[in-house]
């Protein structure tokens, strides 16, 4: 049975929010506590006031697909969620070089972001 979504905190890193806003508007009405990063840095910072019960990671935000991942998960203890924003080749190449346990085939939506993170949280 799912678990209930409220006050559970979903960090996002985008690239460019507006391509992820249908998703954002989508869990936010499912109750979740959505917080949406531009940079990883300040996403880095968020995560050492409030861990999150799941990141989420643009393959287009990142530039260092193999470190931030994995730091993420080893330091935080957080699962990870890839997905992309942009649906063309190189974005496509670069989730799938992201070693996350989760991955959201493109295009992100809200019901498959969340049927993801219910995953993470059951």
């Amino acid at each position: 049975m799912p678990q209930n979504s409220e006050n559970i905190k979903i960090y996002i890193l985008s690239f460019k929010p507006d391509l992820v806003a249908d998703a954002i508007s989508y869990l936010s009405k499912k109750k979740f506590d959505v917080l949406v990063f531009e940079s990883a840095v300040k996403l880095i910072e968020a995560m050492k006031a409030i861990k999150p019960k799941c990141v989420m990671l643009s393959s287009d935000a990142i530039e260092n697909l193999e470190e931030i991942p994995k730091k993420l998960a080893l330091h935080f203890k957080v699962p990870v969620v890839g997905y992309v924003e942009q649906e063309n080749m190189l974005s496509l190449a670069r989730l799938h070089k992201m070693q996350t346990e989760y991955k959201i085939r493109p295009p992100i939506t809200g019901a498959a972001s969340y049927r993801v993170i219910q995953k993470i949280i059951s």
